[in-house]
Parts: C-alpha cells; sequence; structure tokens
C-alpha cells in the first residue's frame, strides 16, 4: 500500500508548473480504471504526467497561446516545457499533443474514430469557449465515461457552463469539478456557492497563465 500524497510527489510533482496539490489528490483518486484519456488544455504538460501513468493512450489538445481569462504566454517556451515534461511518453507513442485549437482537435479526434473513457476539460475559461468544448468532447466520451475539469468557482465562465450543459456535477476543492451520466441532481439547495473565492482565485490564475 502507498501513501497518495507521496506517490504524486514521486511521480508528478518533480515535473515543473504543476497545479495545485488538493486538485492532483483528487484526480489521482478518480484516475484508475481509465486507459484512454483526452486533456483538453495542457500548458505546460505537468498534469499530462499524471495521465499517462493511468492512462495506455493519452491525447493533449491544446494550441499553446492560453486566453484573454487566464492569460496568455510564449507558445515556443510552453511547449518546450511540455515536452522536457513528458519526452519519454512523446517518443514512445503513448502520448500525442494536437497542436491546434479545442474545436479543431474534437474534430481531428473525432475523424479518427477516437473515444475517451476520461476526457479533462481545461482550455478556454469563458462561457462561450468552456460550452463548445463539453458540447464538442462529450460526442467523444465513451459510454460509462467520466468528464470533469479545473477551475470550478475560479472563473464565472466555466462554472456556468458545467451547471448549465452537464448537470449534477460533483465539485471537489480546491477547483475540480466532475461529471458522468447519471448523477442526480439533488436541487439548488445542494448547489456550491463560490461567491467567498472567486475573485483571490481569479487573481492567481491570471498570475499563473500569464508567465512567460
Amino acid at each position: 500500500m502507498q501513501h497518495l500524497k507521496t506517490w504524486i510527489d514521486r511521480n508528478v510533482l518533480s515535473g515543473s508548473h504543476m497545479m495545485a496539490a488538493p486538485d492532483l489528490d483528487t484526480l489521482a483518486a478518480v484516475m484508475p480504471g481509465h486507459r484512454r484519456i483526452i486533456e483538453v488544455g495542457c500548458y505546460c504538460g505537468a498534469l499530462t504526467r499524471l495521465f499517462t501513468l493511468f492512462g495506455e493512450r493519452v491525447w493533449s489538445v491544446d494550441w499553446l497561446i492560453g486566453d484573454d481569462a487566464a492569460g496568455h504566454y510564449s507558445t515556443a517556451e510552453v511547449e518546450a516545457i511540455y515536452r522536457e515534461n513528458n519526452a519519454e511518453s512523446l517518443a514512445s507513442g503513448q502520448l500525442e499533443l494536437l497542436k491546434m485549437s479545442s474545436a479543431e482537435g474534437a474534430a481531428e479526434l473525432a475523424r479518427r474514430g477516437v473515444t475517451a473513457d476520461l476526457i479533462w476539460i481545461d482550455a478556454g475559461h469563458e462561457y462561450p469557449d468552456v460550452s463548445a468544448d463539453i458540447k464538442n468532447y462529450l460526442l467523444l466520451l465513451a459510454p460509462g465515461g467520466i468528464m470533469c475539469g479545473h477551475d470550478a468557482g475560479a472563473f464565472e465562465g466555466v462554472t456556468q457552463a458545467v451547471d448549465e450543459l452537464l448537470p449534477g456535477s460533483l465539485y471537489y476543492p480546491q477547483t475540480v469539478w466532475l461529471w458522468h451520466e447519471g448523477l442526480p441532481a439533488l436541487g439548488p439547495e445542494c448547489d456550491v456557492r463560490f461567491e467567498m473565492h472567486i475573485v483571490p482565485m481569479r487573481q492567481a490564475m491570471i498570475t499563473v497563465g500569464a508567465r512567460a
């Protein structure tokens, strides 16, 4: 038996530009059993390391320019870090980077007949972008699969799109959301309220996203 935190520290956090530890703990707990994974929005590919530890086949989709909500960054620098963080998985063919927009990536994967049992959404952070990503990638979710993502509560556009399109989604502090078919919507009295930390989280994400 291995301690989850120690396992993550040794196998994942050795990569640079990693997300917050509580979010990693949540993902590590739900990852086992999911073999085909689509990551929509990969930034520097640190979280990709977690996906490749569990998944037999992983596709990252990102045009590597950022967005207006979370900030823009140097494409060349970010891609270099991504490739350094995931050199072994890229070389083996286990991992593929589709350097294109989310919509283009969904169309390309659909053309190939790719489906996944876990799809991670963390590309655009404004409502139209998140809404489009959910709609496009739901078509690639295998029966019984999980769709999940980042920045619930940190960005109003993310929260709104998830609430509208994926009713019953579960929120895991700090900012991870998760949905699969059949989750019951418990009603408005059980909804999560984010007002207390929307502003500080947004400021933190803008700082990280703007790193060059």
